[in-house]
């Protein structure tokens, strides 16, 4: 059974055990995309973790106005997305300031994916480095990906392929920095 239908036979029978069961897994569904999404727009890993939280939070408190004909996913991307921008747009007005830790990347726990993401947007479009995150990083599936970039899994595979083909490239050339 679909999660859509659960949602909605929990919804009819205004059962709250099997609405938390069922939102459960709807948590367990969609959270890596909603933290891709997220983080996509406010790329901050703390905030991104607090709206992540703040979405399925305001899902399951707003439950009773989802429209149980619609896409139970679209509804959820969408609060993220708004959740998302809300915050973006709060931060864009306030002063920027730069923690330390950032300052000195040698530091940084993550710094040589830092470093690998940086040479790769030298060589790839935004939307294969986003393709490969999504695949590598985060394990989604083909029609999630496809469903974020609203095209088909077809096209998603290949610019994925292409993406792949431009880093042996690169690999073969010894094009990286060590």
């Amino acid at each position: 059974m679909s999660l859509e239908r659960k949602l909605k036979q929990a919804l009819d029978e205004n059962n709250q055990t099997e609405l938390e069961i069922v939102f459960e897994e709807i948590y367990q569904s969609y959270y890596k995309l909603i933290y891709y999404i997220v983080i996509g727009i406010i790329k901050n890993n703390e905030d991104c973790e607090d709206i992540v939280n703040d979405v399925f939070l305001k899902a399951f408190n707003n439950l009773d106005k989802f429209d149980t004909n619609s896409s139970l996913k679209s509804w959820i991307v969408r609060i993220a997305k708004n959740e998302s921008l809300n915050l973006y747009n709060q931060k864009k007005k306030q002063p920027i300031t730069i923690d330390n830790q950032y300052i000195n990347k040698e530091q940084s726990p993550n710094n040589k994916f830092i470093k690998l993401i940086e040479e790769f947007k030298s060589y790839l479009t935004e939307e294969e480095l986003d393709i490969l995150i999504f695949k590598i990083n985060y394990d989604l599936k083909w029609k999630d990906i496809a469903s974020y970039f609203n095209t088909t899994t077809n096209v998603v595979y290949k610019k994925y392929l292409n993406a792949l083909k431009k880093l042996k490239q690169h690999y073969k050339r010894g094009d990286f920095d060590e």
